[in-house]
C-alpha cells in the first residue's frame, strides 16, 4: 500500500480527537465540581460529611426510615430538590455535548474516554457517574451510525 491509501484509513476525526478530548475534560471537570457541590449540599447532615456520588446518581440515600425531616424539610421536599438539582445537572451535560453539531459521536465518546480513563486511575468508584449519564446517548448515536441513518462529519 502506498502511504495515500494508507491516509485514506486514518479516521476522519483523528485530528481533531485533541480537541474533542479538551472539550470532554472541561465538561467533566465542571460535572464533577457541580456535583460535588450537590453532595456536600444535600447531605442531611453536611457540616460532618457529603453525600456519596452513588447516593446522588441514585437518588437513594442511606438515612434514618423515621426521619420525618431533613434540614427543616419535607422528607418528600428535600428528595425533590436534590432530584432537580441532579437533573439539572445532568441536562446541562447533555446540552454541552449537543452543542457539538458535528462531531456529536466523537464528543460523546470523548467523553466516555475521559471519564473511563480518569476513573480507573483512582482508587474507589468515585467518578463513575459520568460515563453512566453517557451511556444512552453514546448507544443512541451508535446505532444510528450503524444504520446509516447519521453522519457525524466533521466540518473542515
Amino acid at each position: 500500500m502506498t502511504e495515500e491509501n494508507l491516509q485514506k484509513l486514518v479516521p476522519s476525526y483523528k485530528p481533531r480527537w485533541p480537541k474533542y478530548l479538551e472539550l470532554a475534560q472541561q465538561i467533566y471537570n465542571t460535572y464533577n465540581h457541580e456535583l460535588e457541590m450537590i453532595r456536600w449540599y444535600y447531605h442531611p447532615t453536611p457540616w460532618k460529611k457529603k453525600l456519596s456520588e452513588a447516593e446522588v446518581f441514585l437518588q437513594c440515600i442511606n438515612m434514618a426510615a423515621s426521619a420525618r425531616f431533613v434540614r427543616g424539610k419535607g422528607k418528600c421536599d428535600y428528595f425533590q430538590q436534590l432530584r432537580r438539582a441532579y437533573a439539572s445537572l445532568a441536562e446541562w451535560v447533555g446540552l454541552e455535548i449537543s452543542a457539538a453539531a458535528s462531531g456529536r459521536y466523537q464528543m460523546i465518546a470523548a467523553c466516555f474516554f475521559v471519564d473511563i480513563s480518569l476513573t480507573q486511575s483512582r482508587i474507589g468508584s468515585e467518578g463513575e457517574s459520568f460515563a453512566w449519564l453517557l451511556i444512552p446517548d453514546l448507544f443512541e448515536t451508535w446505532k444510528r451510525v450503524q444504520e446509516n441513518d447519521f453522519i457525524d462529519n466533521e466540518d473542515e
